[in-house]
């Protein structure tokens, strides 16, 4: 689940790092076979084409003299000098092959760790974004609810208030008009204080 994603997400961004590490290689590749061709094509134009080519071949072929030469050869130090200038640069290329060989594996390394940090990252989004989601519906039900039970409550407080007022226990009777409270005794004040509290 984790490699489609991360795949999904890289399509989403035209994005493609098995593509961009082949592509490397295969850039790396091509340059070396261009650099070997190149000296390959110097050193034959240098050395008579087709002579040197043949003299190649049969240097390859003996292996039974230490210095790859035939005892009747004769020796030419501008063309030993020119094979050693193209060995040091197959050398300095073969380094800069390998160089360019351990960067992409850095890159593959480092690739594979994004991906794996952007599939955490798109799975604390869903989480989190689940989460929020939860939140805010409790928040809209928390809501109604509270405007429910505000109104409820006010209701009952009416009620209360209402009964209290037409309470048997309660006698207003023996309040003047005009008068208020003022000349309810102690006990029938204290009583309606209690009530009132109450509600």
């Amino acid at each position: 689940m984790e490699g489609s994603e991360s795949e999904a997400i890289f399509e989403s961004l035209n994005l493609n790092p098995q593509l961009f590490v082949n592509e490397v290689r295969n850039t790396v590749d091509d340059v070396l076979d261009e650099a070997f061709d190149f000296f390959h094509q110097e050193a034959s134009t240098k050395l008579n084409s087709e002579g040197s080519i043949q003299r190649s071949e049969d240097l390859k072929k003996d292996k039974s003299n230490e210095n790859g030469l035939h005892p009747d050869a004769p020796f030419d130090p501008d063309i030993d000098a020119q094979l050693n200038s193209l060995r040091t640069r197959l050398t300095e290329v073969g380094k800069e092959f390998e160089v360019l060989n351990h960067e992409i594996q850095i890159l593959e390394k480092q690739s594979t760790v994004n991906a794996h940090y952007v599939n955490n990252a798109v799975q604390l989004y869903e989480q989190n974004h689940v989460l929020f989601q939860e939140i805010v519906t409790t928040a809209a039900e928390l809501g109604i609810k509270i405007r429910k039970l505000s109104t409820t409550t006010i209701e009952e407080s009416e009620q209360m208030k209402t009964k209290v007022v037409y309470s048997p226990e309660l006698d207003l009777s023996s309040i003047k008009s005009g008068k208020d409270l003022s000349n309810m005794n102690l006990d029938d004040l204290q009583k309606f204080a209690s009530i009132m509290k109450s509600t």
